[in-house]
């Protein structure tokens, strides 16, 4: 045990136990409703592909809920609709965690590759 548990979880996943930081991220959820332990855990499921349950744990809070952490709401919501490759959807959520963040680099980055991303995608029909 490190002490810190989100420091513990970053050393599980980086190491590839994802059952062991799942659990961890579980039952710091069960001790308090803390949106950061929730955005890890949507994280997590990204990583291992299960969609359903990132929409699900996303959906525990709703940006009006959050003091704090509104961009991260909707950048995950992107990280989301880009897996599922709902490329409209993720660059409207990219967009909006931009609005609450818009020095960000990494949501540049994220609102670009979901642009490119729809525009090969229609450009993929066009012969």
């Amino acid at each position: 045990m490190v002490g810190d548990p989100f420091t513990e979880f970053l050393i599980l996943r980086s190491t590839g136990r994802l059952d062991e930081a799942e659990q961890l991220l579980e039952e710091v959820i069960e001790l308090e409703r803390s949106p950061v332990a929730y955005f890890n855990l949507v994280g997590l499921y990204l990583q291992r592909e299960e969609y359903e349950r990132a929409v699900e744990a996303l959906a525990e809070f709703s940006p009006d809920d959050l003091e704090e952490g509104r961009s991260v709401y909707h950048q995950l919501q992107g990280y989301i609709h880009l897996d599922q490759e709902e490329f409209d959807k993720a660059e409207r959520a990219f967009q909006e965690a931009l609005q609450l963040d818009p020095d960000n680099p990494v949501l540049k980055e994220e609102l670009k590759r979901a642009e490119a991303r729809r525009k090969m995608r229609r450009g993929a029909w066009k012969i």
